[in-house]
């Protein structure tokens, strides 16, 4: 009655889009993730992971609760950037570009902040995670 159909990843063609490939094994994912780790302080590659092992990977070596919920902001924020972005080429043909991305990922994060926090703990989260590659 109905047709199945499969959706290769958007990415890498030969490849079925599951979450697991297309949040963490996919070459694109991977490269956001690489950059993201590489921002919050760890050189952990994600190629070789699952979407279940994510929330892992971001609460292991927190010093507190405080940075451990400053992670998983950003594990979710990223997330949802891939998302989008796999999303505008299905949609509007646009081909997102990684650092572009990782930039969206760190303004993201910083305005689910703002609005949030005391002055002085701005001034830690801008020294601890370099919130900007300008700043």
């Amino acid at each position: 009655m109905f047709e199945e159909f499969t959706l290769s990843c958007i990415w890498c063609p030969r490849i079925l889009e599951v979450k697991d490939h297309l949040f963490c094994r996919c070459s694109f994912s991977g490269s956001v993730w690489y950059y993201i780790f590489k921002w919050v302080g760890g050189h952990k590659s994600c190629l070789s992971c699952k979407w279940s092992h994510l929330p892992y990977y971001f609460s292991t070596g927190s010093p507190n609760k405080k940075h451990q919920k400053r992670l998983t902001i950003i594990w979710h924020a990223t997330a949802r950037k891939i998302w989008k972005a796999r999303n505008k080429i299905i949609f509007s043909s646009k081909s997102p570009v990684v650092e572009q991305i990782v930039e969206e990922i760190k303004i993201t994060w910083w305005r689910w902040f703002l609005g949030r926090k005391k002055k002085g703990e701005l001034a830690y989260i801008l020294n601890g995670f370099r919130i900007l590659s300008y700043v």
